[in-house]
């Protein structure tokens, strides 16, 4: 007959067992939580459907002669976004 603090390590032993098996499913969980968001996010990007961020200053007033300024912001901006998020998706990969 085990006595009784053979008993109790196998009852922290079993305890530590099962906290390890709820701590990797939770892992996995969150991980898949993870796949999909880059799942998302790449479907996003790659159709193009995500938008640039919105102008931070109001001088970016819609003002005659500054057309092309105006486009190559937004370009850079649309690259800074895209890199962004290109490094959110690649740090859960």
């Amino acid at each position: 007959m085990p006595s009784l603090s053979e008993k109790r390590e196998k009852k922290r032993e079993e305890r530590e067992k099962k906290r390890e098996e709820e701590i990797a499913a939770a892992k996995e969980v969150e991980n898949k939580r993870y796949v999909a968001l880059q799942a998302q996010l790449t479907f996003l990007f790659e159709s193009g459907n995500i938008l640039p961020p919105c102008p931070s200053s109001s001088d970016e007033s819609d003002q005659e002669g500054d057309e092309n300024d105006k486009s190559d912001k937004e370009s850079e901006g649309d690259e800074e976004w895209a890199t962004k998020i290109t490094e959110f998706v690649t740090a859960f990969a």
